[in-house]
């Protein structure tokens, strides 16, 4: 424990030369206008890139469950065209296998 407070005697300099910098800068950006509306425009201007990112990231993200939607629908249509249907056609249920060279699937009535 007094090695930890005589190193923080020791840097104590440094810890009061940072919470005057940090004054400085409220004060500065506080007080006066034009460089308050560059820090705003400039935070805008990061905080629009930053959520660009996460909406690229989250639409990546969704992508998986497109994909699988997808592909269950791409299986769906390569059973329709297997055995014959028309577009938004109900596909019967003895169409499973999907092969070149094989006759369609008879329709179930």
């Amino acid at each position: 424990m007094r090695e930890l407070l005589d190193r923080l005697a020791h840097y104590a300099h440094w810890a009061v030369f940072l919470l005057l910098e940090l004054l400085a800068g409220i004060m500065f950006f506080q007080f006066n206008h034009y460089q308050q509306s560059v820090w705003l425009t400039q935070a805008n201007a990061v905080t629009g890139r930053v959520l660009e990112w996460e909406a690229d990231v989250l639409a990546y993200m969704g992508l998986k469950a497109r994909n699988a939607e997808l592909t269950e629908r791409n299986i769906a249509l390569q059973i329709e065209a297997a055995c014959g249907g028309k577009p938004w056609q109900a596909v019967p249920t003895a169409c499973t296998s999907i092969r070149c060279g094989r006759k369609p699937c008879m329709a179930l009535s």
